[in-house]
């Protein structure tokens, strides 16, 4: 393979041999990630049955907090998973007091009083799940947050009080409050100061539903007012060990610039842009992109509404995360 990406001169034996020890790193990073992340091809550890359960139940949330509550959501394409996953961690003798599987119960709680609420038996649900409800504390689910003024808050407040909006107010974004947040966040630290980052500021809706319908993670919302799409320019780093700088560092910036459009009063959601190389060509031709620049996020951005439904989002115990050497 690498015969034919450099032709056989001493400049080109340097090339191949640099492309080589390249290529030797991805295939390193290609088994720790095969050997570890949740690829259902192999029994499952509990780190990984956590961070599905966490993904399932975060998708509860997101359609408990839709303004037009469609009874009996997920019925097909997140309970039964949902259930394999606990049953499995269950069978496994995993710890059923973990924070993230009382979290998961408590968004099923959630789920069965919505439909109690609304007198709708769910006996398929009830049959799913008899054995895991039960009283939790209420650490899942949705909360109501209303508008108020970033402007006055402190860093600390505006960080810890910030929540991902998916139905915004009807008003226009001034693109003049996007560029002064850009502006903000360019003082996201990089690597060697490189500053790789780009951001793509549609207003197009024609353009904004094309690159939604790509996305696949926004549907049943209203179109937002903005789209925002962070990219990274990967020509601007060098070598072996860079290679997965691009990310990181557009994965700072993208934290800046959500802040920075909270302290404008802009309300805002992240949307991933974990794609194949086939949905990254699609974004590419739509926007006309470099191949130089890879996906980091797209942000939806919108007018706060006066009040919403959001989902409550549990954060575990910051205690857990630390290790003291």
């Amino acid at each position: 393979m690498i015969n034919k990406i450099v032709a056989l001169t001493p400049d080109g034996l340097v090339e191949k041999l640099k492309i080589a020890r390249l290529f030797g790193e991805y295939i390193q990073d290609f088994k720790r990630y095969s050997n570890n992340a949740l690829l259902g091809t192999k029994g499952s550890s509990k780190n990984q049955l956590i961070g599905i359960i966490i993904f399932r139940t975060h998708a509860i949330e997101k359609g408990l907090s839709h303004n037009d509550f469609r009874p009996e959501f997920g019925k097909e394409s997140i309970f039964g998973k949902l259930n394999k996953h606990l049953m499995e961690y269950k069978q496994l003798g995993y710890d059923l007091e973990n924070q993230f599987i009382q979290a998961a119960i408590s968004a099923l709680n959630e789920y069965k009083k919505r439909h109690v609420d609304q007198e709708i038996d769910i006996p398929w649900f009830d049959n799913l799940f008899r054995t895991w409800l039960k009283p939790t504390p209420e650490l899942s689910g949705t909360k109501e947050v209303f508008r108020n003024n970033a402007s006055n808050r402190s860093y600390s407040d505006i960080v810890s009080s910030r929540v991902s909006i998916r139905e915004f107010g009807s008003g226009n974004v001034d693109l003049q409050d996007i560029e002064d947040a850009i502006h903000i966040s360019v003082k996201t630290p990089s690597v060697c100061n490189r500053q790789p980052w780009k951001v793509k500021v549609v207003s197009n809706p024609d353009i904004i539903s094309k690159l939604l319908k790509v996305q696949g993670g926004f549907g049943g919302y209203n179109l937002p007012n903005k789209l925002l799409l962070v990219t990274v320019d990967t020509s601007l780093f060098n070598g072996r060990n860079e290679r997965n700088e691009p990310y990181i560092d557009g994965g700072l910036f993208t934290m800046s610039l959500l802040y920075a459009l909270e302290s404008k009063n802009i309300a805002t959601v992240a949307l991933n842009a974990m794609f194949t190389n086939k949905r990254s060509k699609q974004v590419a031709d739509i926007l006309n992109l470099n191949d130089s620049e890879v996906l980091i996020t797209f942000i939806a951005v919108g007018e706060y509404p006066e009040s919403a439904m959001v989902p409550k989002s549990f954060r575990g115990d910051y205690k857990q995360i630390i290790t003291h050497y």
